[in-house]
């Protein structure tokens, strides 16, 4: 019985993380062309560069960048679910065969 919390407590944390990583990255592209925004220089550039970053998240939330950011973090929260219990599943398997 001590396999189920330990179970649901990696799942909980690997879903976390797995969620928060995505948005993380986009912050850190994001945050930097928002910042060079405001030198006369480069304008142009980071808007274009904003731009390009709204355009594919509109892509994956039907017009929505914020739809769409959550739409890749969700995906990729569940990606790491899957890859989270393949590795406990594994984990179990060998530790029994051995």
């Amino acid at each position: 019985m001590s396999l189920v919390p330990g179970l649901l407590r990696s799942l909980i944390l690997t879903a976390i993380l797995t969620f928060l990583a995505p948005l993380l990255v986009l912050g850190i592209f994001l945050l930097p062309l928002v910042l060079l925004e405001r030198l006369h220089g480069l304008e142009t550039m980071s808007r274009y560069g904003v731009t390009q970053i709204v355009y594919f998240l509109q892509t994956f939330g039907s017009g929505s960048a914020m739809q769409g950011a959550l739409t890749i973090s969700l995906v990729c929260s569940m990606v790491g679910m899957l890859f989270d219990s393949y590795t406990l599943y594994r984990h179990e398997k060998l530790k029994g065969e051995g």
